[in-house]
């Protein structure tokens, strides 16, 4: 493979400790730790999903042993596009619990995300690269709090994955390939569209870093050049590919499709940064972009060419992407998010600009901190009310079968404080329970329900209110009970609540005495 144009940092890849001087390995060691203090100090993480992923995890460690679980619940190792966590837990569990593990991978995806834009601006812009330090600052964007953790570990994976490719393409094609080729294989076992967008961004590179002023040749020459480049690219990714597409579950019949509305695109893009709390993100997200503006107009920074192409591939791909396809939703949602890690690893500083750069910087750095101060405390406010849920369900019978009701506040942002509509999942995990809204019967998931449990899961939507109960259920939870509607002639005895939940035991297969009836719910408007 010939030689195109190096980065403008060095004439070849430099040694990591000329890349990360130990005085900026230590400051980044310290704002990785910043990074992940909401997941160090809460006792249950309060991302949407993570409770039917934990649950999944106990099933896979548990099933073998429990009798409960066989009756409800089945697996089958597949090679489906959704496994990064489901493999970090099985090797991890036999040294660590298996919530520690969750966690754990929860913790490494951020650091990866960190380390991986900070490894590509800095092979970049060199010593003197500092945007990737404003990465804390969009890593608890919507697909982070909704929980999507397979998704935002293959982001820090592809990340890393390219960061490290710009270090070694000008390696001989077989290297490349024995580095690539399980690279990846890697990407895929996460996620499908973390390996899509590592894909654009090495093409992206390939394609626009020979444009540049000092390309040397003439258009034939550079030409052949990415033509040359492109094919060892595109071999080394279609290989894992191929072997995916013609082993994988998902490549197998037709599923169907739904292209977002205007407004679900805007919220995609939105949810870079909003997901709760939106006056407070509004308004350092409008901080943020006035100084990053600040200092395009100074001309202190700029923006490679080869991460300019990349989001603007990376953009025209979310505008095509549909919102639902392959049993997965909010697929278009991801894409802004990830690809704006790509867009601060492109930004260079210009040295004559240094002042007005580290002033500006600063108060970046400053806005990034706040944004993790508000995570953190929205995070350690929401936890007791999680913790009394949880409770309450590990007070649960083993293998009692549980249906949800979940109150409708009329505000996202209010339903998303905290998001409870997985939280009765942790009645799989800790009791072996029987809940409808697993992850389980859908494309891309190993996780399936006994014939005698299966059904429509599209249907199994949390509704606000019940009128008519069936008879499959011994409890019924109500989340936000405030906002729920719950028929009196109904035959429930309450047996646990809490600020945003009631929790009842069908009369006829209530246990031990008669329990306590529940208080109202306290009245809740909606902002």
């Amino acid at each position: 493979m010939q030689q195109t144009a190096s980065l403008t940092t060095a004439a070849g890849p430099q040694p990591f400790g000329r890349l990360w001087p130990k005085q900026d390995f230590f400051v980044d060691c310290l704002i990785t730790l910043v990074l992940c203090l909401p997941f160090l100090i809460t006792s249950y993480l309060p991302l949407t999903d993570l409770p039917n992923h934990l649950a999944r995890q106990h099933i896979l460690s548990d099933w073998a042993t429990s009798s409960t679980l066989q009756q409800y619940y089945n697996y089958q190792w597949q090679l489906v596009p959704n496994l990064g966590i489901d493999l970090f837990v099985l090797a991890a569990r036999t040294i660590i619990p298996i919530d520690l593990a969750v966690r754990a991978f929860c913790i490494l995806a951020l650091a990866a995300i960190f380390w991986g834009t900070g490894l590509i601006n800095r092979s970049y812009a060199g010593r003197g690269a500092w945007a990737y330090r404003f990465v804390p600052f969009l890593c608890y964007g919507g697909p982070v709090q909704f929980g999507f953790l397979n998704f935002v570990f293959g982001i820090g994976l592809a990340l890393l994955v390219f960061g490290i490719y710009l270090r070694v393409r000008d390696a001989p094609p077989g290297k490349l390939l024995l580095f690539l080729i399980p690279s990846a294989a890697l990407l895929l076992l996460c996620h499908l569209m973390a390996f899509g967008i590592c894909a654009i961004a090495i093409g992206a590179f390939e394609l626009a870093h020979p444009l540049g002023k000092g390309s040397a040749g003439s258009s034939a020459e550079i030409f052949r050049q990415i033509l040359r480049r492109e094919f060892w690219v595109a071999l080394a990714l279609g290989f894992p590919l191929a072997v995916f597409v013609r082993f994988s579950p998902l490549a197998v019949g037709g599923h169907g499709a739904r292209w977002g509305t205007l407004h679900e695109k805007i919220e995609g893009i939105a949810a870079i940064t909003l997901f709760a709390s939106p006056i407070p993100e509004l308004l350092l997200l409008a901080a943020a972009v006035a100084g990053f503006a600040l200092l395009f107009l100074l001309q202190a920074i700029r923006v490679r060419r080869e991460s300019i192409a990349a989001c603007l591939i990376m953009l025209a791909v979310f505008l095509l992407l549909p919102r639902v396809t392959a049993g997965g939703g909010y697929v278009d949602y991801r894409m802004p998010w990830a690809s704006s890690f790509f867009l601060i690893a492109g930004i260079i500083p210009a040295p004559r600009k240094r002042r007005i750069m580290q002033t500006v910087a600063s108060c970046l750095a400053g806005i990034a901190i706040v944004r993790i101060a508000l995570v953190t405390t929205q995070w350690v406010s929401w936890d007791t009310t999680i913790a009394e849920v949880v409770t309450a369900l590990r007070g649960l019978p083993t293998g009692g079968r549980l249906m949800v009701v979940l109150g409708d506040p009329g505000s996202t942002s209010l339903s998303r404080r905290p998001p409870l509509e997985h939280v009765a999942a942790y009645a799989v995990a800790y009791r072996h329970a029987y809940w409808a809204g697993m992850f389980a019967d859908i494309p891309g998931q190993i996780l399936s329900y006994q014939p005698a449990y299966k059904h429509d899961w599209s249907n199994n939507i949390p509704r606000p209110e019940l009128h008519v109960l069936d008879p499959l259920y011994q409890y019924v939870l109500v989340l936000r009970p405030q906002f729920a509607h719950i028929a009196s002639q109904l035959p429930l005895r309450c047996i646990a609540q809490g600020k945003e939940f009631r929790l009842f035991a069908v009369a006829s297969d209530a246990p031990g005495t008669s329990p306590p009836s529940c208080s109202p719910a306290p009245a809740q408007s909606a902002d």
